[in-house]
């Protein structure tokens, strides 16, 4: 179908559009980078969507990002967390609440003080002890890090692209035959049942970052969530691939990760929700094929 070919290339489209806009946009906009200047207080929660924010005086209430990066160097009376960006307290920062970088990114400078629990997953904690963290450049957290996070993640994308049609090439081969054959429908079912699988966990996501015990298990949710997609993108990779003239499944699936996933990395650097939007979209698509063909165990014949 020629909908996976124009799906790439849109995907290559928006890598090239969208970093100059995006990137001019951010140099443009005042609050690029939430500041609370030393001896100033700011009255209850503080919170950003793609804003880096930097606390050198004090916050009487939570401090909270989604993917922008976070400095401490004053108070925080509530919680510090970031979903998706850095976190970083300096010698003097002191946060009355729990503290939570969920990308795996956290640092703590000299005698900083958390009165509740400090978590991050292994995995950014070894990132940031080999590429070091290189702290506030301009008032603004550096976001080296989320970018080697970002790699990382595109590379786990890019090897299960390979490893799915290696292990089941039959089924892998049926699942990608039913995307070309009914994207509309697959994209249609994916996106419900992609729906479905959001609001069965985000009430169990929430359940779990309100309890200390329960605060560690919340990567690995999340986690599973992430594989759910990926799975469905290595779908919707090894159809394009094929559809490209790649005829065997690790080749075609590597093809069209390639495609997919280079654009990805690319506008996840300057536009992380964008880059987590389309993530989402693609691997919809591949999921209600996923759903369609039963895992792959529909085998439907090749035209023609």
């Amino acid at each position: 179908m020629r909908l996976l070919v124009l799906l790439g290339l849109l995907l290559a489209a928006l890598s090239w559009l969208a970093l100059p806009h995006v990137t001019a946009a951010r140099q443009a906009l005042p609050y690029d980078v939430v500041v609370v200047p030393a001896g100033q207080r700011w009255k209850g929660d503080l919170a950003t969507v793609v804003d880096a924010v930097v606390v050198e005086g004090e916050v009487s209430g939570d401090v909270t990002s989604w993917s922008g990066d976070i400095r401490v160097s004053g108070r925080v009376g509530g919680d510090v967390v970031s979903y998706g960006g850095l976190v970083e307290l300096g010698p003097r920062a002191r946060v009355e609440g729990s503290v939570l970088a969920l990308a795996g990114v956290m640092r703590r400078e000299g005698v900083a003080q958390v009165e509740g629990e400090s978590f991050a997953p292994p995995l950014g904690t070894t990132a940031a002890s080999l590429a070091g963290f290189t702290g506030v450049v301009e008032n603004r957290p550096s976001s080296a890090l989320r970018a080697l996070l970002t790699s990382g993640g595109a590379l786990a994308l890019i090897a299960l692209s390979l490893l799915v049609p290696a292990l089941w090439p039959v089924r892998s081969g049926a699942v990608a035959r039913m995307l070309r054959r009914r994207p509309g429908y697959s994209l249609g079912l994916g996106l419900l049942s992609g729906l479905l699988v959001a609001l069965l966990v985000a009430p169990l996501a929430l359940l779990l970052a309100l309890t200390l015990i329960g605060l560690p298990l919340l990567p690995l949710l999340l986690l599973l969530t992430l594989l759910v997609f990926g799975l469905g993108l290595a779908a919707v990779a090894r159809a394009l691939g094929t559809q490209l003239g790649m005829v065997r499944p690790v080749r075609a699936g590597l093809l069209g990760a390639l495609l997919l996933v280079g654009p990805l990395l690319l506008v996840g650097q300057f536009a992380p929700l964008l880059a987590l939007g389309l993530f989402y979209l693609i691997g919809s698509l591949g999921l209600g094929a996923l759903v369609i063909s039963r895992g792959g165990t529909i085998l439907l014949p090749e035209k023609g």
